[in-house]
């Protein structure tokens, strides 16, 4: 069965993006879970809108950074082999930090649409059959409509919970298990799926085993120094053995240690959605009153009232 992930984006082809494609869909799944977990909780996880764009800019471009250094040694340098896999591990463990951090932090407020939930609902149905049926009647384009398909699901029930009101009043019996097991599905995909298939491509495609050795131990620089060479047959800049398979597990930590950390933060702030956010004292004096009674009362106030 095909994974349904394009052979090329913008006329590049990933070859990895097969091999992978279970991680990618397991990511994808996820990210937009959290979106949705964000449209319902309708106030941002984090209070800085920065550290997306952060992680972006610095990891991205350290990662590209060590990838472009990596190509310009000889292919059977230890440097090479060292930064390129590096370099791409930071790059991607960036981009993704990097949405789901700008998720976090988006402030999403109550969208008006121009169109009761009635049509909404019907409109949605009617693209998906008009999808199905054109796909089944023209095979050529099957691969298209299948990915509009999912695009207007997932398009659809985005844009039906992001007009949702906020909630005042409690969730019934049957809204409290539904979010259970929606809670329980996403914390599956963060703490199983993903890193489990993880370990699953970087094992089988990218050859990250005990075989493939960054180094085999040796004499670290400074000792080469010390001894008065600037560098010998046995200086290394890792001392110590270092294969891929310590890579591929320290990367697999990583990935529980940020996930454990937005789950953390999506519960403390799902459990305060409904606390009003304080809003910074404005130093603008025009809306203190300008007259008080006799018994310290703002007047305006009192003419406010009365109106």
């Amino acid at each position: 069965m095909p994974h349904l992930l394009p052979d090329s984006v913008f006329f590049y082809n990933p070859i990895w993006i097969g091999p992978g494609g279970r991680l990618v869909w397991s990511i994808l799944f996820t990210t937009i879970g959290l979106l949705w977990v964000m449209m319902l909780m309708k106030r941002p996880a984090v209070k800085t809108k920065l550290a997306g764009p952060g992680i972006f800019v610095v990891g991205i471009g350290a990662g590209v950074s060590m990838v472009v250094a990596g190509k310009t040694v000889m292919e059977n340098s230890l440097t090479g082999d060292t930064l390129i896999p590096f370099g791409f591990m930071i790059a991607w463990f960036s981009f993704i930090c990097g949405i789901w951090a700008m998720i976090m932090s988006i402030n999403f407020s109550p969208l008006p649409l121009p169109f009761s939930r009635r049509v909404h609902i019907a409109g949605t149905a009617a693209v998906m059959v008009a999808l199905y049926v054109l796909g089944g009647f023209i095979h050529s384009i099957s691969i298209l409509t299948a990915w509009g398909l999912a695009l207007t699901l997932i398009v659809s029930i985005s844009l039906y919970i992001w007009s949702l009101p906020r909630r005042v009043n409690d969730a019934t019996w049957a809204e409290a298990i539904a979010g259970a097991l929606a809670s329980f599905v996403l914390m599956t995909f963060i703490y199983a799926i993903i890193p489990h298939e993880w370990i699953t491509f970087a094992t089988s495609y990218l050859g990250f085993t005990k075989d493939v050795k960054l180094s085999a131990g040796g004499e670290f620089v400074i000792q080469t120094w010390l001894n008065g060479n600037f560098w010998t047959s046995r200086t290394r800049v890792l001392p110590f053995e270092l294969n891929m398979e310590a890579v591929q597990d320290n990367a697999t930590m990583a990935i529980y240690v940020i996930t454990a950390v937005i789950n953390v933060k999506l519960f403390a702030a799902w459990q305060k959605r409904n606390e009003p956010i304080a809003i910074p004292a404005s130093d603008d004096s025009s809306d203190s009153p300008t007259k008080v009674s006799r018994f310290g009362r703002p007047l305006r106030a009192l003419k406010t009232s009365k109106a």
